[in-house]
């Protein structure tokens, strides 16, 4: 087992604060789900709402896509399987 040090998680100069903890902490779980529903939302519109493209663009089975679209709220359009 290799133990991972803190430099191995933020990049020396990412140009980004994205993977950075904010003093005041916060909900990762909201965060993470956040990013998960903007990547979909934006698979979906360059897949023109099939959702079959827009499973392959985010590497997920369409299935799976489907379930994530329920669990976000997100509607289907124009679905091609």
């Amino acid at each position: 087992d290799k133990t991972l040090t803190i430099d191995e998680f933020y990049p020396e100069e990412t140009g980004s604060d994205i993977a950075r903890l904010p003093r005041e902490g916060m909900d990762l779980r909201k965060y993470l789900n956040d990013i998960e529903c903007d990547l979909i939302k934006q698979a979906l519109d360059e897949a023109n709402g099939v959702v079959a493209h827009a499973a392959n663009k985010l590497r997920l089975r369409r299935t799976t896509l489907v379930e994530k679209l329920r669990k976000y709220g997100l509607q289907k359009t124009d679905e091609v399987t």
